[in-house]
This record gives C-alpha cells, sequence and structure tokens, in this order.
C-alpha cells in the first residue's frame, strides 16, 4: 500500500516509475498538493484496488491504461481539473467500465467530463455508490443501472442528460438517495418510483419535468 493522503505541502508530479510496483493494491494521495496528469503507468498496476487521488491538482485525461486494472474496486477521482472524456477501459467497446467486476464505488463530480453514460456500468454488480455529477454529461440515463442490486446512491446532478426517468428505476429496490437534479431531462415522473421503499432522498429539480407529481 502507498498512503500519503492529508499532506497539502507534498506537491510535484505523480512519479511515472511508481507502474513498477506490480503487487501495489492501494495507492492513496488525496488532499495532497500533487499535480500533472494521472500516469499511463499506472495500466501496469494489475493488483490495484483503490486509486485515491480525489482533491488535488491533477489535470488532463483519464488515461485509458487503467481499464487495465482489473481489480479495480473504489476509484475516487472527484475535485480535480480531469478533463476529456472517459476514455475506452477494456476490449474493442468503449466505455467498458463494466469488466471491473469488482468495482464498488465509482466517485467522478466536479471534473469536466463529457460523452454519455455507458450503460456497461449494470455489469458492475457490486456497485453501491455511483457519483457522476458535476461534469458534461449528455444523453439518457441508461436503464441497465437500475437493474443493479446493490445501488444505494447514485447521483447525477448537474449535468446536460435528458430524456425521461425510465420506469425500470423501480428495479433497484436498494437505491436510498436518487439524485438527478439540474439536468434536462423530460416527460412525466413515473409512478414506479413510489415503489422505492428505502428511498430517503430524491431530487429532481432543475429539469423538464412535465405533468403531475406520481
Amino acid at each position: 500500500q502507498f498512503r500519503v493522503g492529508g499532506n497539502p505541502y507534498l506537491t510535484g508530479e505523480i512519479p511515472s516509475q511508481l507502474g513498477l510496483l506490480t503487487n501495489l493494491t492501494t495507492f492513496g494521495a488525496a488532499a495532497t498538493g500533487l499535480s500533472g496528469v494521472i500516469p499511463p503507468t499506472f495500466g501496469n498496476l494489475i493488483n490495484l484496488q483503490t486509486l485515491a487521488l480525489y482533491d488535488t491538482e491533477v489535470f488532463g485525461s483519464i488515461p485509458p491504461e487503467l481499464g487495465m486494472c482489473s481489480e479495480l474496486r473504489n476509484l475516487y477521482l472527484h475535485m480535480n481539473k480531469l478533463t476529456g472524456t472517459i476514455p475506452p477501459l477494456l476490449g474493442t467497446i468503449p466505455w467498458q467500465v463494466g469488466n471491473l467486476k469488482y468495482l464498488q464505488s465509482f466517485f467522478l463530480w466536479g471534473n469536466s467530463v463529457s460523452g454519455t453514460i455507458p450503460s456497461s456500468f449494470g455489469n458492475c454488480t457490486e456497485l453501491y455508490a455511483l457519483d457522476l455529477s458535476r461534469n458534461k454529461l449528455t444523453g439518457s440515463i441508461p436503464e441497465e443501472i437500475f437493474s443493479l442490486k446493490k445501488l444505494s446512491k447514485l447521483l447525477l446532478l448537474g449535468n446536460s442528460l435528458s430524456g425521461g426517468l425510465p420506469k425500470s428505476v423501480a428495479n433497484c429496490q436498494s437505491l436510498v438517495r436518487l439524485r438527478l437534479g439540474e439536468n434536462q431531462l423530460s416527460g412525466q415522473i413515473p409512478k414506479e418510483i413510489g415503489q422505492l421503499q428505502n428511498l430517503v432522498f430524491l431530487d429532481l429539480y432543475m429539469n423538464h419535468f412535465s405533468g403531475k407529481h406520481p
């Protein structure tokens, strides 16, 4: 494990040589002054389970080489200056986050990530928290996400998502927090949302929903 988080006076770029530590399971450098890009050599960390780089000065795009980290469970990249799109992760289909079969939480809020939300998130059966808020995401919310049986937090507010909220939202009985505010969602709010018996926080403000509240 490599942990240097919580040291705001730790500055400089992340050494690419860290990619040689192939037995590394945790890289924790959150809340530091580290800058530069995420080294593509991190794709060599085939045993990496947790990558925590939130609240730093890291910029640039997310290297597609991270897709080689097939053991990745926790990816924390929020509160940075990342730009571009979520890269292809594995295989020939872009955005294959679904190959990260052990992924439990994915936090990417507060960046400039664009493109659509990959439907392959539906293959991440261990996922319990997904936060893509405050980015530049477009397109609709993939129905596959609502097939996840352990997802308790889905936070997508502050993007440019469109389309409706599908009736299949009722399939995700584990949902506790559902935040979809500040998007361009439209249509009626499905009455099926009332079937989410564990839901304690629902946020749909600043959209284009029409009709009556169910």
